[in-house]
């Protein structure tokens, strides 16, 4: 019995071993008897009361999602020094970053790579419906696409995100056990990987992007990052020297962040005028998305 329990878990790590996702669904899965698959939440406690009706509940979870980045950032402590402070000294802050218009080719590219597997947003379109269609829409799309780059403006309607409540641990009645997974409609998607291309290419060819950032970036992955802290490690303890670890885990980083300084960083690294606004609308949340 101990070796079929050793050789299905071999198994099942060889079958996920490309796949990050599938592979922390397993470990989850063998440490808590949590998968990965989506449950509906029955029943949620809220000041000693039991709600169950399916409305209540999600509106709970709305309110309680769309409002726990401001208060947790609330409590964050002001800091003596200045974010300008980190921006590096060879910055060229003479050069802006110039939003250059899409077209159907571009459009069409980002289309097909996008994955066929993924959940479909609220209007119900999924990436594998648009990419069967995309040489009949795709003039409209670049029209609408052409109009976001050229005002500065992100559609309301793009910020749309479907919100599912993934639990986590512990009691399933608590709210705070709960973490959301947003998935934006494919429209977005395309409207975003558009400007990313764009700012990407902005930084690197500025030579902006710092030598010991990993992630999010072509070529490059957390793995290099961690190879690069163990022979870091390994070559301080061959010469007999201590080494001494921080690790920060920040709750809801990206929730907590400040948007008027990302937006005054930009600014400074050249994304200004035209393409700070779009970004500047990207964040902005709509009068009635959280209503």
């Amino acid at each position: 019995m101990r070796s079929a329990k050793n050789n299905y878990y071999t198994n099942k790590f060889c079958e996920t071993k490309n796949d990050l996702r599938k592979t922390w669904c397993f470990i989850r899965l063998v440490i808590n008897g949590n998968n990965c698959v989506n449950e509906t939440v029955k029943e949620l406690k809220i000041d000693d009361r039991l709600l169950t009706d399916k409305r209540d509940i999600a509106n709970k979870f709305n309110q309680y999602f769309a409002h726990i980045g401001q208060n947790l950032a609330a409590k964050i402590p002001e800091c003596d020094g200045n974010y300008s402070d980190t921006i590096r000294n060879n910055v060229c802050l003479n050069g802006s970053m110039f939003v250059e218009p899409t077209n159907v080719f571009e459009i069409i590219n980002i289309v097909h790579e996008l994955k066929s597997n993924k959940s479909p947003g609220y209007d119900g379109y999924s990436s594998k419906v648009i990419k069967s269609v995309i040489p009949y829409i795709v003039q409209p799309l670049m029209e609408v696409f052409n109009q976001s780059l050229s005002t500065g403006i992100f559609p309301d309607k793009m910020k749309i995100a479907r919100v599912t409540p993934i639990f986590k641990a512990d009691d399933k009645l608590v709210m705070s056990n709960y973490r959301p997974v947003s998935v934006l409609p494919v429209f977005s998607k395309i409207l975003e990987k558009l400007m990313h291309n764009r700012l990407l290419h902005y930084l690197q060819e500025n030579d902006l992007l710092s030598s010991n950032q990993f992630g999010f970036r072509e070529k490059h992955s957390t793995y290099m990052a961690l190879a690069r802290l163990l022979d870091g490690i390994t070559s301080e303890l061959e010469q007999r020297r201590h080494c001494i670890g921080i690790f920060i885990d920040l709750s809801k980083a990206f929730d907590t962040l400040d948007h008027s300084i990302l937006l005054s960083k930009l600014n400074l690294y050249g994304v200004r005028g035209l393409a700070n606004a779009w970004f500047t609308s990207y964040l902005k949340i709509g009068d009635n998305l959280c209503k």
